[in-house]
């Protein structure tokens, strides 16, 4: 197995820790905000972090894509680093103390720090 590879696989694994974590904070945060069910039946705070999240997942798929441009790749970016914005705001406002704001923080941060440095290996490995 290759070094980009399994870094890609860590990154996946961090992605998945980070969207965990942070999803129970945007529900809790979006309970307080007493939104209207969708389509009078779903509970909005259970589904809208849905959204965070897949995009956060799209924009990883297509910088981990072979078969994207150079260009398309790093635009995947902007999505990545907005939901990732998204998350830590989330987790910030539901934390209670320091140690929840850094722990907050820091998964969704190392998920977009191991994106950007499994860039980088694809990068210098690219001919």
């Amino acid at each position: 197995m290759s070094r980009t590879t399994i870094a890609k696989s860590v990154a996946w694994l961090i992605a998945a820790i980070a969207a965990v974590s942070s999803y129970g904070h945007q529900v809790h945060l979006l309970s307080l905000a007493v939104l209207d069910p969708l389509f009078g039946v779903i509970r909005s705070e259970w589904v809208t972090p849905v959204t965070v999240d897949s995009l956060a997942i799209i924009a990883l798929m297509i910088r981990m894509s072979p078969e994207v441009t150079k260009r398309t790749h790093k635009l995947a970016l902007i999505p990545l680093v907005f939901a990732g914005a998204l998350s830590i705001a989330a987790n910030v406002a539901m934390a209670r103390n320091i140690v929840q704001v850094i722990v907050g923080v820091w998964t969704v941060g190392a998920y977009i720090l191991a994106e950007l440095f499994v860039g980088m290996m694809e990068g210098k490995a690219a001919p």
